[in-house]
């Protein structure tokens, strides 16, 4: 949907992330809350049985441009679209700032066993940069960090 059409049909509180309908259509009144959370995390907004994804409308709202490729939630939260919880970025720095793999079994993002010691390995734009390798947890944990700090700037995502 083009800009006019989108600031016609609904509007957007960038302070809560919220869209609400403008318009009265199909059961939805004048005020109500746009969109709803899927399985994702994403709020999807359905408008003709086209869906758009919320941070993106969010984006052509406030610029008034199409969205980037890509879009960041700046906290990791898929649902919280306030308009400075968004930025744009790459796919790359999109990954940096992910949430902790569900099979990561020491519970530190960029930590693994390997052959008794933790061993930090921490990937940036498809490399891998070797962090070293410790006694405890508590020091693969701070080489990580350092590490993501390093590589992923202002994208560094911890735990």
């Amino acid at each position: 949907m083009n800009t006019k059409e989108l600031r016609t049909l609904f509007h957007y509180n960038p302070n809560t992330g919220l869209f609400t309908h403008l318009v009265s259509r199909g059961g939805m009144k004048v005020g109500s809350r746009a969109g709803h959370i899927c399985k994702n995390g994403r709020v999807h907004i359905v408008r003709l049985g086209k869906l758009y994804l919320a941070h993106r409308l969010a984006w052509q709202y406030m610029t008034g441009r199409k969205p980037p490729k890509r879009i960041d939630h700046i906290n990791g939260v898929p649902s919280d679209n306030r308009w400075c919880n968004l930025r744009k970025c790459t796919q790359s720095q999109n990954l940096c700032n992910a949430r902790i793999r569900s099979d990561n079994t020491t519970g530190v993002k960029g930590v693994h066993k390997h052959q008794g010691k933790y061993r930090v390995q921490i990937k940036r734009k498809g490399k891998v940069f070797e962090g070293g390798s410790y006694c405890t947890i508590e020091e693969a944990n701070t080489a990580a960090s350092s590490l993501r700090i390093k590589l992923h700037k202002q994208f560094t995502r911890h735990n």
